[in-house]
């Protein structure tokens, strides 16, 4: 399905999709990439720094994705929002380590941003609802 996608949104056929590109080919398999920020997938997953996407980097991102995915229940949703302070869609390090702290996990600054790291599939230094329910 990734290559199909790619070869379809490849629009001028250079074998690179551009960000506008990658975010077509993400809508149209259904991947959850809105919650994502599109720049930063680009940028952890373009490995030889082109500022596109290969055929086999966006298999990566595609991959990472849909292993990301998860089903989120109401009380992971009502957790997040009552942690996400701002309003922006995303916990921040403060957030989560808040967050880790009311769940009873005593956690350094520095584990703190272990757990995040380890589920921050964007790369982006925050998490995102799904980010936050692979906890």
């Amino acid at each position: 399905e990734a290559r199909r996608a790619f070869e379809r949104f490849d629009g001028n056929r250079t074998g690179k999709l551009s960000g506008k590109e990658l975010r077509e080919a993400l809508d149209s398999m259904k991947l959850d990439s809105t919650s994502h920020d599109g720049a930063a997938l680009l940028r952890k997953f373009d490995a030889d720094g082109s500022g596109t996407l290969s055929l086999s980097e966006f298999q990566q991102l595609c991959q990472q994705l849909e292993q990301a995915a998860v089903v989120v229940s109401p009380e992971v949703r009502r957790a997040f929002e009552r942690y996400d302070h701002n309003g922006s869609g995303a916990l921040d390090r403060s957030e989560l380590e808040a967050a880790l702290r009311d769940m009873g996990l005593d956690m350094t600054s520095k584990e703190a941003g272990v757990a995040l790291r380890s589920v921050d599939v964007d790369g982006n230094g925050r998490l995102d609802l799904q980010e936050f329910a692979r906890l």
